[in-house]
């Protein structure tokens, strides 16, 4: 009776409902980083037009190069004028993993909880103005089903702090991948492990749903985020990051299919060019504000490196005087 059970079972589960097997991509290298960015974004400045009363907006690539990521602590802990300015990233380079992003945080020396997040100025975009997938692979992967595990190359200096990636889904919604300790010497690869992700194809049973159209969930990079205790000492915070990699199941299984849906509809690239063109509209706003306020901050910085030369010219002349 158990084995007739067994037999009806098999023809009741299409074999289609199944996902694909485990997928392992790479999420960010940053060997290849930047010329993949330059690709996407092939003028080095910021690009702001308005064709027929339309604003249209393109990034430049120049703000994600490496050396121009965005190092922040979060908290008001970070709110002075030191932890700012000795607060940076650098493109470096590794014997071992290659071209890695440095990163150099300032925290304060008082015992007070704080976290410092490491990012590009600008979001990296999932689609281009035509509704076209961009930065796959750099920072954006399609089709992600159930994650089974993230990783990412980090070297250590025995800092007693804690890491952390965090991603953005289709739906907008922050996920972190809590990587671990940093409290060792040299490059570990830390290891994000999804606790509900089961191998048993049961339990990777999709519900039935239409193949097509159907809105292909991505995920993206979003931010590195470095936790420092209230009860361990600041100050310098030096730390390099190398490779990122995601494994999942797929959430759409390739199906074999007599005729290419979307090459004969393209309701897919339709949607996301509709997407392209609202996420285009904030982004024209956000380009002429961090211009402006790059022209605000300029001019303050010109007359504080005037004021130093000045000190130093005036120190310079006496102590010719007291010779």
């Amino acid at each position: 009776m158990k084995h007739k059970l067994l037999i009806l079972m098999s023809f009741i589960i299409p074999a289609n409902i199944f996902a694909q097997g485990l997928v392992d991509h790479i999420f960010i290298d940053f060997n290849t980083f930047e010329e993949q960015i330059q690709e996407v974004y092939p003028n080095p400045e910021n690009q702001t037009e308005a064709v027929n009363g339309q604003a249209i907006a393109q990034l430049g690539s120049e703000l994600f190069m490496l050396d121009n990521w965005l190092v922040a602590l979060t908290n008001s802990s970070g709110e002075n004028m030191i932890s700012q300015r000795d607060s940076y990233s650098k493109r470096v380079t590794s014997p071992e993993q290659g071209t890695v992003l440095g990163v150099r945080i300032k925290f304060p020396e008082w015992p007070y909880a704080g976290e410092a997040v490491i990012k590009p100025k600008f979001p990296l975009l999932p689609y281009t103005s035509d509704g076209a997938y961009a930065n796959i692979n750099n920072g954006v992967v399609t089709n992600v089903g159930a994650i089974k595990e993230f990783s990412m190359w980090a070297n250590g200096k025995n800092f007693p702090f804690t890491v952390g990636v965090r991603v953005i889904n289709a739906k907008n919604e922050v996920k972190e991948f809590g990587l671990g300790s940093l409290l060792y010497v040299g490059w570990r690869r830390l290891v994000y492990q999804n606790a509900f992700f089961s191998d048993r194809p049961l339990n990777n049973i999709k519900p039935t749903t239409r193949i097509y159209p159907s809105e292909i969930p991505i995920l993206r990079f979003d931010q590195i985020a470095i936790y420092r205790p209230g009860n361990q000492a600041g100050g310098e915070f030096v730390g390099y990051f190398g490779n990122m990699n995601v494994s999942y199941t797929p959430y759409l299984a390739a199906l074999p299919q007599d005729i290419n849906d979307e090459e004969t509809w393209g309701i897919i690239q339709q949607q996301q060019q509709e997407r392209a063109v609202r996420i285009n509209s904030t982004l024209y706003d956000e380009i002429l504000n961090y211009e402006y306020a790059k022209q605000r901050v300029q001019p303050n910085a010109d007359a504080a490196a005037d004021g130093v030369a000045a000190d130093a010219g005036a120190a310079d002349a006496g102590a010719a005087a007291a010779q």
